[in-house]
């Protein structure tokens, strides 16, 4: 019986032991339970066999409670986390290094960074709290410094373990999560051993959270419902009603990833030069959106570029370092240079000239060049099959889906938005695509009419507002029409809700 944190290196073994076998059965080779004991011993080594435990009941109590919950940063590249339930990437089927969240000689630090329905984090604090106990649970106040031994990060709480060896954790965070000054990121122990769990709420995982408990679960197929679904980050072919999108001839709408999360301008450009056809073809797009566009103004740059259409161009961790390993690269250079890039500085002479001796491509090297940061294979899944399940709602389940990203988006709109016909949201879309580039406030509004419009040319309205049916924090869905929320209602003063 493993017992919370206080978990031994022979127990946490094999537990890990049978549950591998669990999975993988007669697969369960050699190169498994090598690569298995191999992250064991490097866990029990740094002293996170309670971190390890603590994300496994992060991820347990979602599960129990029914609710979805996705993950960010290198954790997908573990094993220990797949085995352990923390993540649904199996890193021996996509040939996900532990290189990459452990280092050479094990140098990096392990963090899970969980992404959890809005107004889910609050509860999954005190499921945290009750399960390790006052004594070892601390709220961290705004710009409060903290320094005790043996601490775990969760969020706005930490978690002290005795189990931890010799760890001590100098930091200052904020209660969002998130040191209160940079330079505290590399405050660390003697030993140079940290480990973090990130609690954060996600509008996307909201919105998914909302689709699969209310509406049906699906799951990513090769069907042709689903390459339909996926055809809308290339065209708005597919959606209802397609004719009646002539109001806005005078805007682009060529794409249909209005009210999709994480689709940005940006991402939309680089969907445009990917042509998206399948889910691979999304993730490699979000991939490369977010190692160019969020972090530099390099995207127009790289995307003049000939190769990334025809997918040559690597576009994350994973495909930098198989990149490079399978050039004869030593995979400590390899990390190196990896390193060197997401300095943010570009390369230096020394891992231009590794590049050029190992017979790189000049287009390659120009893409690391303009590269500040990749994302992880692992990272840019989670978010594609976000994305792509998103899509498939919005496509098939057009009236729950609207539903959904009005209530997670509820701060954003007000009755009098709502009540717009179709050829006022037009021209209020034409207008605030003029001005978005002298306002960045523009660009929630310009994509609040977007999906306003969209929604109403599919023939979808509003129902008139009745408290006696309406939900307390949701839009419904009431026949053939959307509900607004008692919320929506009273955040708007009780200004009337009726359409003609």
């Amino acid at each position: 019986m493993v017992d919370k944190l206080s978990c031994s290196r022979e127990d946490f073994e094999a537990m890990c032991c049978k549950l591998a076998n669990d999975i993988y059965g007669a697969a369960c080779n050699k190169e498994i339970e090598y690569r298995l004991k191999d992250e064991i011993a490097i866990i029990y080594k740094k002293g996170y066999i309670a971190f390890f435990m603590l994300a496994k009941f992060v991820s347990d109590t979602a599960k129990k409670d029914g609710r979805i919950i996705g993950y960010r940063g290198l954790i997908g590249s573990s094993l220990v986390a797949y085995i352990l339930g923390i993540t649904d990437i199996d890193p021996i089927k996509y040939g996900l290094y532990p290189e990459l969240l452990y280092g050479v000689n094990n140098r990096n630090l392990p963090r899970f960074i969980f992404n959890l329905p809005n107004g889910y984090r609050e509860t999954m604090i005190k499921a945290i709290e009750n399960e390790y106990s006052e004594s070892k649970v601390y709220r961290v106040a705004r710009e409060h410094p903290v320094i005790k031994d043996n601490l775990f990060f969760v969020g706005d709480i930490m978690i002290l373990s005795d189990t931890i060896m010799d760890l001590e954790v100098p930091a200052v965070y904020t209660d969002d999560g998130f040191c209160l000054h940079p330079r505290f990121r590399n405050m660390y122990s003697s030993t140079g051993y940290v480990a973090e769990v990130q609690l954060l709420e996600h509008d996307g995982i909201t919105m998914l959270d909302r689709l699969e408990n209310n509406v049906a679960k699906v799951e990513i197929d090769d069907s042709d419902k689903w390459k339909k679904a996926l055809s809308l980050f290339s065209s708005t072919n597919e959606l209802d009603n397609a004719e009646n999108y002539q109001l806005i001839s005078t805007f682009e709408h060529d794409l249909g990833t209005w009210g999709i999360p994480e689709c940005s301008n940006s991402m939309e450009d680089m969907l445009r030069t990917i042509q998206v056809s399948s889910l691979s073809d999304l993730i490699r797009a979000y991939s490369l959106n977010n190692g160019v566009g969020v972090w530099d103004d390099n995207i127009e740059l790289l995307l003049k570029s000939t190769p990334i259409r025809d997918h040559k161009v690597p576009s994350s961790r994973e495909e930098v370092v198989t990149l490079l390993r399978d050039s004869g690269v030593d995979i400590e250079d390899a990390l190196g240079i990896l390193d060197c890039i997401h300095s943010g500085n570009g390369l230096d002479n020394e891992s231009r000239t590794i590049l050029l001796e190992h017979g790189i491509s000049n287009y390659i090297i120009e893409s690391m060049e303009l590269t500040t940061r990749y994302f992880t294979d692992s990272q840019s899944v989670e978010y594609g099959n976000m994305m792509a399940k998103l899509m498939y709602y919005k496509l098939y389940y057009p009236l729950q889906f609207y539903a959904a990203y009005y209530s997670v988006n509820v701060r954003e709109y007000n009755a009098g938005l709502l009540a717009f016909d179709s050829k006022r949201l037009a021209e209020r879309i034409t207008e605030l695509t003029l001005q978005k580039h002298k306002d960045e406030r523009l660009f929630k509004l310009l994509d609040n009419y977007k999906v306003c419009y969209e929604m109403r040319s599919r023939g979808i309205e509003f129902a008139e507002y009745d408290n006696d049916v309406a939900l307390d924090n949701e839009f419904m869905v009431c026949g053939d029409k959307i509900m607004p929320s008692r919320y929506f209602i009273e955040m708007d003063d009780g200004l009337p809700f009726k359409f003609a």
